[in-house]
């Protein structure tokens, strides 16, 4: 599964590459910025509180027909989960490098002051720290985790508004990111997988 969704990742990087070279008139490149509300599924995961975290990055969107487009991003997304009890919080907090490479339709006629779009597409998550952090009683630490993957692998899918501004854009949009195998590195086979619901602003160049 893995293997399957790194060589789709490239094929459509690729794509993208390619059609960049022929609609360069025509890309489109911003920032994006949200609020992640993040949380862990999977069989050995009980009922845990959602992480709230920021996702911040780039975007390159590259038409490749009449209102679609492929488009890579780059985000700093933070991820993991929480929980309370006895007076005590414990957080996991998961950060990683994500490349979400969504296949965008877009909605509307050319030169509309508003366009819909809906997305989706795999992304691929670099782990960039795992830490736990444990505070209750006046006292606060915080410790590396071990035993979580350095990839992360899930599928992208959500929808927006885009608004022109002259030769600029503003966007917004939700998404939600599917955790699509374990991020558990103990070898035990445990299944834990990330997921993220992402309200997403941008400004387009």
């Amino acid at each position: 599964m893995k293997r399957f969704i790194a060589l789709c990742v490239i094929a459509i990087v690729c794509v993208t590459l390619g059609a960049g070279v022929s609609h360069a008139q025509l890309l489109q490149y911003g920032l994006k910025a949200g609020l992640n509300i993040a949380s862990l599924s999977g069989d050995e995961v009980d009922d845990l509180d959602s992480r709230m975290g920021l996702a911040v990055g780039g975007y390159l969107s590259v038409p490749v027909a009449p209102s679609f487009s492929i488009q890579p991003e780059l985000l700093y997304s933070m991820k993991g989960a929480s929980d309370s009890f006895a007076g005590v919080d414990v957080t996991l907090k998961l950060d990683y490098l994500e490349i979400p490479v969504l296949a965008k339709y877009t909605f509307g006629l050319p030169g509309a002051p508003v366009k819909p779009s809906i997305f989706a597409g795999p992304a691929l998550g670099l782990k960039l720290s795992s830490k736990v952090k444990v505070e209750g009683f006046g006292e606060s630490e915080e410790e590396d985790l071990e035993d979580v993957k350095d990839t992360d692998f899930g599928l992208v899918f959500g929808a927006g508004l885009a608004f022109n501004l002259g030769s600029n854009s503003v966007g917004v949009d939700v998404r939600y990111n599917l955790g699509l195998t374990s991020i558990d590195d103990t070898g035990e086979g445990f299944d834990v997988k990330n997921n993220v619901i992402s309200l997403m602003v941008s400004f387009g160049f």
